[in-house]
């Protein structure tokens, strides 16, 4: 009995000393999650700074496997764990293994939602949402800065980040999906919202206008096709009981931007040129070249060879070489023009040929999960469709995982969009003391990465 006394009495004492330890290290958490959301669309030293504390506080606090167990009943967090896992698993057959390093690093970016989920405390969403967008806000008008000749260029990746692609930090495609969801998400929130004091709707249209535009000035194709797109689906998310007006505003929409497009954006212009020609070439000649020819020869070539890896793959990162060799052998004059293939251009081709029809499903299962996510909230519920749609359409163009721009913006929008969140943090309202604090934390992480 005093044994039992004695265990008992311990243990209370731990869980009282513990308790407010566990409730700090929660609270910092949110705040890194604050600066995360901030500083994903372009601050990456931030971004990098705020994960790895993240991770320091998450092994301090301990319980690990009863934290991320409650988690993972979330279905769309358990999705994005089973598609990291294939990458994994399939690490068995691999031959190409620095390719496949650097798969599995950018697929476990996969798995931060989760670690985000064991954080966060419901009170501190719409301050992570608010400083995603304000994130995202900034880093338009740098691009503007630098299209303008405001602001000097940012040269990055090959050329973009000059006044002729002022994309700012990102690769251009992922800069793209970036706008696209966001926007679209943003316009869905400010249409939805009918108690929005008049100049806060208004300056909220201006800054969803003034994105917009941008990507179209952006020099990807994808991010303007995704936009008109997903502005289609705001319309009739919005007036889902009369579609055929919806299809009318859809339409208006989509002929009044690509006229505004093509009168201001020189990019936008010379991309539908040049598309036209290239699928006119392709038709006529099928002679591949151009964004589009690559695209269009590895689908070619990629489905040819369905039967050496619809079973079982042909493991994590060994897919690029099997490519790159089809297109030696076949398309000499496609493969000499000097331009490397990096990946395949598309995450259901990326996923079939890695991981087998295993691998296809597992993919398709994070877009299914995003489309039913339960969700009361009706924003949230349609925001997650919005990104199920997003994702859905860009991975036929382009690759998810590999490049981190279009998956780290999927894992801040999954992260503040859940349905549960168990943790319990310190929390007051936002105010000039804590603005000051995130702001000298912003600079401290800066500083440490330029001496470093």
């Amino acid at each position: 009995m005093t044994n039992k006394r004695n265990i008992l009495g311990t243990s209370r004492s731990r869980m009282v000393f513990l308790w407010p330890f566990e409730t700090k290290l929660t609270t910092y958490g949110n705040h890194l999650i604050v600066l995360f959301c901030f500083s994903v669309s372009f601050l990456v030293d931030v971004r990098r700074s705020a994960l790895f504390l993240l991770l320091v506080l998450f092994l301090i606090r301990g319980e690990w496997i009863n934290r991320l167990t409650t988690t993972l009943r979330d279905p769309v967090l358990l999705s994005l764990v089973l598609y990291f896992l294939v990458h994994i698993i399939w690490l068995t057959g691999t031959q190409d293994w620095s390719y496949a390093k650097k798969v599995t690093h950018d697929a476990a970016f996969l798995l931060f939602p989760v670690l985000f989920a064991t954080f966060i405390d419901k009170r501190y969403l719409p301050r992570m949402i608010g400083a995603y967008f304000l994130g995202m806000s900034i880093s338009v008008l740098w691009a503007y800065g630098i299209w303008f000749e405001i602001l000097p260029p940012h040269v990055h990746d090959g050329g973009h980040g000059t006044p002729s692609d002022p994309t700012p930090v990102w690769n251009p495609i992922h800069w793209g999906f970036m706008l696209s969801i966001s926007i679209s998400i943003g316009l869905l929130y400010v249409l939805h919202q009918k108690r929005m004091e008049y100049r806060t709707r208004l300056i909220m249209y201006l800054l969803l206008a003034a994105s917009a535009m941008m990507a179209f000035i952006n020099w990807s194709r994808t991010g303007w096709i995704l936009l008109l797109s997903l502005l289609c689906a705001v319309i009739f998310f919005r007036l889902r009981a009369s579609r055929g007006r919806a299809l009318l505003l859809s339409c208006i929409a989509v002929i009044l931007g690509i006229t505004l497009a093509w009168n201001v954006s020189p990019n936008f212009r010379g991309k539908v040129i040049q598309t036209f020609d290239t699928v006119s070439t392709l038709i006529e000649s099928n002679h591949f070249k151009g964004g589009i020819g690559w695209r269009a020869a590895i689908w070619q070539y990629g489905l040819k060879n369905i039967d050496k890896y619809w079973m079982m793959g042909l493991g994590t990162g060994d897919h690029r070489n099997f490519m790159r060799n089809e297109l030696a052998r076949h398309e000499p004059d496609l493969v000499s023009s000097g331009i490397p293939l990096q990946h395949l251009h598309s995450e259901y081709l990326t996923a079939f040929m890695q991981f087998g029809v295993i691998g296809l499903l597992l993919f398709l299962n994070i877009i299914f999960q995003l489309w039913r996510y339960p969700h009361p909230d009706w924003i949230k519920r349609q925001s997650f469709r919005l990104l199920a749609l997003g994702i859905g359409m860009y991975s036929l163009f382009d690759v998810f995982i590999i490049g981190l721009g279009s998956l780290l913006v999927s894992v801040t929008l999954i992260s503040v969009g859940l349905k549960h969140y168990s943790a319990t943090a310190q929390f007051s309202p936002l105010d000039g003391k804590q603005i000051l604090g995130y702001g000298v934390t912003v600079g401290i992480f800066g500083a440490i990465s330029a001496l470093g």
